[in-house]
């Protein structure tokens, strides 16, 4: 039996409340608990500022500086691995050019 495929939510607006109520009720978890003993999710400016500062400065910031540290390491092997690829290549094309010739008898020189 399979299991149900969740998708994931890609909307901002909703993705930025989720992240905010779970910021909201890490942050006044020691602080503030309701008569019942719910965690109050009272969202301040400043946890949103923080927040999309975080998650729309700071994250991006960080993916592609780590990104494009990768590409300029992996560089000179995807370098090495294109002109190998090449010269694999161009040797295939020969031995399928020479065998083409040996099995129908062609000459080159005719």
């Amino acid at each position: 039996m399979s299991l149900p495929v969740t998708i994931p939510d890609l909307r901002f607006e909703e993705t930025f409340k989720a992240k905010l109520i779970k910021n909201a009720i890490e942050e006044n978890q020691a602080k503030h608990t309701t008569k019942d003993g719910e965690i109050d999710k009272h969202i301040s400016t400043g946890l949103i500022l923080k927040t999309l500062f975080v998650d729309q400065i700071v994250m991006p910031f960080i993916q592609s500086f780590l990104l494009s540290s990768l590409l300029f390491y992996i560089r000179p092997l995807v370098t090495v691995s294109a002109r190998k690829g090449h010269t694999l290549g161009v040797s295939l094309v020969s031995f399928i050019r020479s065998t083409g010739r040996t099995i129908f008898f062609l000459n080159p020189s005719e």
